[in-house]
């Protein structure tokens, strides 16, 4: 094989490489920040009981439209409030509204079982 053959193959293992980390690693990271920013907008709002529960659009928490999707990156934050709402971290009050169960959230951590 000659220099030019191991400047391809270099080329393609780069790429495949680059393709890994878009494609499995990014997504990861990018769904745990998100999961650390829900969780600070909750506690800048005080959203930390029954009583204090706020709606995800007072929150600022609201999916974004059609258009602001096809436009701006991937927003990360829908899905990981249905993560931790699955994980009884986000509580749902009967009338839709959420706020944080500090408890779930410091007894999965001890555990380890979020990826925070």
């Amino acid at each position: 094989m000659g220099t030019n053959g191991l400047v391809n193959l270099l080329f393609v293992l780069i790429l495949l490489a680059v393709f890994g980390i878009s494609l499995f690693i990014l997504p990861r990271f990018m769904l745990k920040r998100a999961m650390s920013q829900v969780l600070r907008v909750f506690r800048v709002h005080g959203s930390l009981s029954k009583e204090n529960a706020k709606t995800v659009e007072e929150l600022g928490l609201k999916s974004h439209s059609f258009m602001e999707r096809f436009m701006k990156p991937r927003d990360y934050k829908p899905y990981a409030i249905q993560i931790l709402a699955r994980q009884g971290i986000l509580c749902q009050t009967e009338d839709g509204r959420f706020y944080l169960s500090e408890e779930k959230l410091n007894e999965l951590l001890q555990q380890k079982k979020l990826p925070l």
